[in-house]
């Protein structure tokens, strides 16, 4: 598949290949040691371990099938069938309509989600909930991977959004709290909101769902200024998506020309 940004075209997708061991999508905060690929290592229990891998290689089945996820009988958030592999599914190129609705952040404080946070903006964003027990602790640990891998581009070239599922539970101070466990930087927004305002926002990108148990680990990746949206699996390793996000921005097409000026 391509798509043309900045009037360049480009392939988004390379071949997946599976490999013999899934991307951990844990932060290196919690206690024990593991080895994952690309040479990461990460700290984790052995219990938490278990539970935490038991739940994502079950969201690997849920997601292979759209009406599967979207079955409440079958849901992500259950643990009855497992597979050993993370599902690595090609993004999808997707249309949308940013809303500009009042929304509130971990801070507290009000912004129009689209004027204050998407507009003009490289953005990722996905969709959680903080009572989450299963998928949402590794989408928010994969943010964490994606602004370590960021640096200081985070809240200057490339934003992060993490917009509740569940508004009516989830205060500002509760995602506070819940982004503090992934050492939420600035640049990273926890959004909330009244629950209207919210559920609007999720159908308006494609990710509302009647009940929250049921919602979809998906990440948006967007170039606002360009108009270009990308979808794609919530688990995605981080150095894919960030590398999405710089062919979304072109970032790729300009270092690909200075290596060529420089060759001659």
């Amino acid at each position: 598949m391509e798509t043309i940004v900045n009037e360049k075209k480009f392939s988004l997708f390379e071949p997946v290949t599976e490999t013999s061991r899934a991307p951990s999508p844990f932060p290196a905060s919690t206690r024990g040691e593991g080895t994952v690929a690309r040479g990461q290592r990460v700290e984790v229990s052995s219990v938490k371990l278990f539970n935490r891998l038991s739940a994502i290689c079950f969201c690997a089945l849920w997601v292979a099938s759209p009406s599967y996820a979207h079955d409440p009988a079958n849901h992500a958030h259950t643990k009855e069938k497992q597979s050993d592999t993370i599902p690595q599914a090609a993004p999808v190129a997707t249309k949308i309509s940013i809303p500009d609705l009042p929304v509130v952040n971990q801070d507290g404080g009000t912004q129009h989600f689209y004027k204050d946070l998407v507009k003009g903006k490289l953005v990722a964003i996905n969709f959680i909930y903080t009572t989450c027990t299963t998928i949402c602790p590794p989408l928010g640990a994969g943010f964490s991977q994606i602004q370590d891998r960021l640096g200081a581009r985070l809240g200057a070239e490339v934003f992060l959004i993490s917009v509740t599922v569940d508004p009516v539970v989830d205060t500002p101070a509760r995602l506070k709290a819940w982004g503090k466990k992934f050492h939420a930087k600035p640049g990273w927004t926890l959004v909330t909101g009244n629950k209207r305002n919210v559920d609007n926002l999720l159908k308006a990108v494609g990710a509302f769902t009647p009940a929250k148990e049921t919602h979809a680990p998906i990440v948006l990746l967007g170039n606002e200024a360009a108009g270009t949206w990308l979808r794609t699996h919530g688990l995605t390793p981080a150095d894919k998506v960030v590398e999405l996000i710089d062919r979304l921005g072109g970032k790729t097409e300009r270092i690909s020309k200075l290596e060529r000026t420089k060759a001659k």
